[in-house]
């Protein structure tokens, strides 16, 4: 049993076998705070965009967009607010919870950006921590520079473009608290909610936004001043800059897991870990795509939906349905705004070039023109394939734990991992990129959703077996890592 397995055997529902979890003593703190660091207050970020979120979506996956030789801090500031800023506050009787601009599995919000600026107007060159309630960056203790990070990460020629770049890192207990050893899938998911809403929004202000999650760990983390038993990095993403060609992408070396035993992030984070290697690796060549096929069902021109930043604002988790038929064009939309058109000319893949693809299933219980069924979307040629018949509305709801949108939802979109597919180029490590794309997948729903003025709900907890079953899947070749309930409002 390859290590990912082993991870996501193990902290699957209902659990096969127990994995040694993390000790929490208490809950950690939402924010990291500095004391005595200089405080650097962000430019108002709240602005409206005339594009929408398929347009932008679009302009980032075709890779649209200017080399930035700079970056105001007015922009730099709107791409932090919509990734992981405070979108409302909602009162109770002892405490005022913050909600953020992106989604994250029981709002416990794990995530942290570290902003890398090297040329943004009005900001001295360095290291910063971006603060969401404070909505200001505070300077750290480090002299990091852009060609320092370069020499650990996978872009190596975009971070020396990019004027900032953004570093994706999860505190675990922040999740893990609540959700125990499947934490980890949401940790990552939730990186790539944050990293969707940043990268679009680049996009709607004609900058380009590629990500890579291939770096060297140990050296990243020792850059970073973290302790890598409670906070680990996923995620870089230059700004301003092209996606790396692939090559010349560097060499990474899986590190040996010395550890036989360890928590559940000793095994699936630290036994997941790249080292650098010295020489630059062949071009690399990724599993065959996905063709056009016959028998397929067309989805028309996808509905257009409103405004980018003002949907980001306002994506919420909606669980509450009223049961008409979702249009064929809508759902055209958030198939496109969660996995693209494979065919869009110019198209290339932003996260992570090197790294496959999920495939997209959808649950469809009512939805204008087609069967109630099991569909796959065809990315190639923006097309379903119905993979089996029939009204499996109720077995997704039992096997999303007794949640009953999953069974009033029109459609329940289920992203999937092949686990051959998945190895490549990294081994193991594909499961951090699975998940890290599963959550760029769901925040697309979100936001589409959203923009349509859909009810929208991630769902992270649900029966791995019995999804699998409904998919026929088969459980030695693919998983199901994360469902999305999409339905009218």
């Amino acid at each position: 049993m390859t290590l990912a397995k082993l991870y996501h055997e193990g902290c699957s529902y209902p659990k096969r076998f127990n994995l040694p979890g993390m000790t929490l003593q208490a809950r950690p703190p939402v924010y990291k705070d500095y004391p005595g660091r200089p405080v650097m207050t962000l430019p108002d970020p709240k602005t409206e965009s005339p594009m929408s979120v398929l347009d932008t979506y679009r302009a980032w996956a075709s890779g649209e967009g200017k080399d930035a030789t700079t970056l105001s801090m007015t922009d730099l500031s709107r791409l932090l607010y919509y990734s992981q800023g405070i979108s409302d506050t909602v009162q109770r009787p002892n405490f005022t919870f913050e909600l953020r601009t992106a989604a994250s599995a029981g709002a416990l919000y794990p995530v942290n950006l570290y902003v890398l600026a090297e040329r943004v107007d009005g900001l001295e060159p360095g290291l910063y921590y971006y603060h969401p309630k404070q909505a200001a960056l505070i300077r750290l203790p480090n002299d990091m520079k852009a060609e320092a990070l370069a020499g650990v990460s996978g872009s190596p020629d975009a971070i020396r473009r990019a004027p900032a770049t953004v570093i994706y890192t999860a505190t675990y207990g922040r999740t893990a608290f609540k959700y125990g050893d499947r934490s980890y899938r949401y940790v990552a998911m939730d990186t790539g909610h944050a990293a969707y809403n940043l990268a679009i929004c680049a996009a709607s202000m004609g900058l380009r936004a590629p990500l890579t999650a291939r770096f060297d760990d140990a050296r990243l983390q020792t850059m970073l001043g973290i302790l890598p038993e409670e906070e680990g990095t996923l995620l870089i993403q230059p700004l301003g800059a092209p996606v790396e060609p692939k090559d010349a992408e560097p060499r990474f070396l899986p590190l040996p897991n010395k550890d036989s035993q360890g928590t559940f992030l000793d095994l699936i984070h630290g036994g997941t870990s790249l080292q650098r290697g010295k020489n630059i690796g062949p071009r690399l060549a990724l599993p065959p795509a996905d063709q056009p096929g016959k028998g397929r069902i067309s989805l028309p021109v996808p509905a257009r939906g409103g405004e980018l930043h003002r949907t980001i604002r306002h994506r919420r988790s909606v669980r509450t349905y009223r049961g008409t038929p979702m249009p064929l064009d809508q759902l055209s939309a958030l198939c496109a705004a969660s996995t693209g058109y494979g065919n869009t000319p110019g198209y290339v893949d932003p996260f992570m070039s090197s790294t496959t693809p999920l495939d997209l299933y959808l649950m469809v219980r009512d939805v204008e023109g087609l069967k109630p069924g099991i569909y796959r979307y065809h990315p190639v040629d923006h097309s379903l394939e119905l993979t089996k018949a029939g009204d499996f509305s109720n077995a997704c709801m039992k096997a999303a734990l007794q949640q009953e949108f999953c069974g009033t939802a029109n459609v329940v979109f289920m992203k999937v991992v092949n686990w051959e597919d998945m190895a490549y180029p990294d081994g193991d490590r594909g499961y951090r990129y699975a998940c890290l794309r599963a959550g760029l997948m769901g925040e697309g729903l979100y936001l589409q959703g959203t923009a349509l003025g859909l009810g929208v709900c991630g769902v992270g907890a649900f029966e791995d077996g019995p999804i699998a079953k409904i998919l026929d899947l088969e459980p030695a070749r693919e998983a199901c890592l994360y469902l999305t309930a999409v339905g009218m409002r």
